[in-house]
């Protein structure tokens, strides 16, 4: 359209800007600084020329004031089409980035690795959802359900996981995410490095956590607690082990729902405020815990196909 304006007027002007417009196929592909560097000293020469050729008539004042709205539009050109050029370079790489869903079923756990190799070991009833490579600036990935992470060390690009309450930031560290929708916590525990913690409930608090800290999120009133663990208690699972140091009974069959898939139902507050310390490293059925655990206790259990009641002797 703007080639056919000027073709079929006689405007001086607008016969210098029909060189400038010449150069528009050059942003068609990649534009590095030099090509735009050789185009613009190629586009002044030409405007140059035409200018000194321009009939007498024209005033001096007029030529500056041509030239000036020329050179404007040469930078304004050169700049749209490297911009235009980058970000059509980012809506292409997004457009490329398919989504990967992933979800574990009971009875399984799963080791993958990430496009930067980070290594990811995704617990029963989980799901993790990241995209088939990652952009320049971040590495983003959201987790619902558990999951150990040892991140490769990127400085440029730091690792983001996002739950449905908490968000974290690292750079390289190991750490243990519990992040169940159905639960009233999110759990983070670092075996190694220090990451980055906010809150996306209540008042968005923002908390550093290092090596040995695990950080709980009421995820009720949106609360934020840090707290000491020994390395002993570390968080075994992704070996089949399960381990506790004066864990609540509560706890302890909040993860047996989502090993076994089953529902446990405490008919008395009392029994589930109960601690242990207690392992469990052979693989032992969901019978065999829950009779271990009952042991000598003021409780038993009745089980009805995956439905179990927790109920006083």
């Amino acid at each position: 359209m703007i080639k056919r304006f000027i073709k079929d007027t006689d405007k001086p002007e607008e016969d210098a800007l029909y060189a400038v417009l010449q150069t528009m196929s050059a942003f068609k592909g990649p534009a590095t600084s030099a090509e735009a560097n050789r185009h613009k000293e190629r586009i002044f020469r030409n405007l140059n020329a035409r200018i000194a050729q321009e009939p007498p008539r024209l005033k001096p004042f007029r030529k500056i004031r041509i030239f000036g709205q020329v050179a404007a539009i040469v930078i304004l050109l050169i700049s749209v089409g490297i911009g235009s050029y980058k970000m059509a370079q980012t809506e292409t790489e997004v457009l490329r980035a398919s989504m990967v869903e992933l979800f574990n079923p009971a009875g399984s756990i799963t080791t993958l690795y990430l496009p930067d190799s980070t290594k990811v070991v995704l617990n029963h009833n989980s799901k993790i959802v990241y995209p088939s490579f990652f952009a320049n600036h971040e590495r983003r990935v959201k987790v619902e359900g558990e999951a150990f992470f040892e991140v490769t060390k990127d400085t440029e690009r730091p690792f983001l996981v996002e739950t449905s309450g908490l968000d974290i930031r690292v750079l390289g560290t190991k750490f243990n995410l519990e992040a169940y929708e159905d639960d009233s916590e999110t759990m983070l525990s670092l075996l190694e490095g220090k990451v980055e913690a906010l809150s996306k409930i209540g008042e968005c608090e923002h908390l550093l956590v290092t090596k040995g800290q695990q950080l709980i999120l009421d995820k009720k009133n949106g609360t934020l607690q840090k707290q000491n663990i020994q390395m002993n208690a570390f968080p075994q699972w992704q070996k089949g082990e399960l381990i506790y140091r004066n864990e609540s009974l509560k706890r302890i069959f909040k993860d047996l729902e989502h090993r076994f898939n089953v529902n446990i139902e405490i008919t008395n507050e009392g029994i589930g405020e109960q601690h242990y310390f207690v392992s469990f490293r052979n693989g032992e059925s969901l019978e065999q815990i829950l009779t271990l655990l009952s042991y000598r206790k003021n409780w038993v259990f009745k089980k009805d196909n995956n439905q179990i009641k927790v109920i006083y002797r």
